[in-house]
């Protein structure tokens, strides 16, 4: 695949980058998928980039600010193993973001979040729960990247599949001696951008047919009939990879992003452009739940901070 061009949601700002296919191999870990990216030049320098304004995303009803940094937030989840790669741009330098907090959230296979286990399943004033799977954070490193290692999301009623992002700025990360530093608790800071990432019709299709996503008894929509993404989400579409184009997505996937972000935005999600969160599924349909910026300019992506660095 060569050279694509696509644009990426951010608070407040957006950048137009290039984005170059990447080749990528199993790594030892059961889950984790090690991209290997091309020697050559993977993003455009700070000349050549162009910022646009746009918009933030709606948070939805389902974020908790647990601040568990952590790189693996799969907690035995069943599902296609996921690799999510994301590089964070300062949009107003265009150089990338170091030390920025990258934090994710998506529901399982059959559309349960976590803490939200029974609103998932269609009561609404159904208690929060301690449950975190599926949520988690990462700090980029000094080539503005971060990386998680996770299930494809599945769906639930009312919505294309879709995965929750949010950007925070300053705080500091509590890490725990006991796990070598590989895991920590964020505390502080502020939160600059509130988004949501995608995937194609044709991955999610593909994926919607393998166990146990083929349990999912909920209506899956395709994006062109999703509002929020009909109302800003083309900016956060995730460039795909297989791990085996042989054998296809039930070897895995590998997704990138590329977001640039305000640090100084408000990183309030913002519903009006995207449209109303849809409300959680009728009951009586219950599944079980498988259950501040850097200061180098865009560069060679290399594969520094793919895992948990060290602090």
């Amino acid at each position: 695949m060569g050279p694509t061009h696509f644009r990426i949601a951010m608070g407040r700002l957006s950048v137009l980058v290039l984005a170059a296919a990447a080749a990528f191999a199993l790594a030892a870990d059961a889950h984790w998928v090690e991209p290997k990216f091309h020697q050559e030049k993977r993003f455009c320098n700070s000349e050549e980039i162009t910022c646009v304004l746009a918009t933030d995303l709606t948070e939805g009803p389902y974020y908790i600010n647990d601040g568990l940094v952590r790189q693996d937030i799969t907690e035995g989840k069943e599902g296609v193993p996921l690799s999510l790669v994301v590089t964070v741009v300062d949009a107003t330098t265009c150089n990338v973001a170091v030390d920025a907090v990258v934090d994710v959230w998506h529901c399982d296979s059959v559309g349960i979040y976590s803490h939200f286990i029974e609103q998932s399943n269609g009561d609404p004033n159904g208690a929060i729960d301690n449950s975190t799977f599926l949520r988690g954070m990462q700090l980029t490193d000094e080539t503005g990247t971060a990386a998680f290692t996770t299930i494809y999301p599945g769906w639930y009623q009312g919505r294309v599949i879709h995965l929750h992002i949010k950007v925070h700025f300053g705080g500091e990360v509590q890490w725990d001696e006991a796990s070598d530093n590989t895991t920590g608790l964020y505390v502080g800071g502020s939160n600059a951008f509130t988004g949501q990432l995608f995937f194609s019709d044709e991955i999610s299709g593909e994926i919607a047919l393998l166990p146990p996503y083929n349990t999912n008894e909920a209506e899956r929509l395709l994006l062109g009939d999703d509002g929020i993404y009909l109302g800003g989400g083309s900016f956060g579409m995730t460039t795909v990879e297989y791990v085996d184009a042989s054998v296809g997505a039930s070897a895995g996937l590998v997704a990138y992003v590329t977001l640039g972000v305000d640090p100084e935005g408000d990183g309030v999600g913002d519903g009006d452009q995207g449209g109303d969160e849809p409300p959680t599924r009728p009951k009586g349909a219950v599944f079980a739940g498988h259950r501040k910026g850097g200061n180098g300019p865009v560069g060679q992506i290399g594969k520094a901070g793919l895992l948990n660095r060290k602090k």
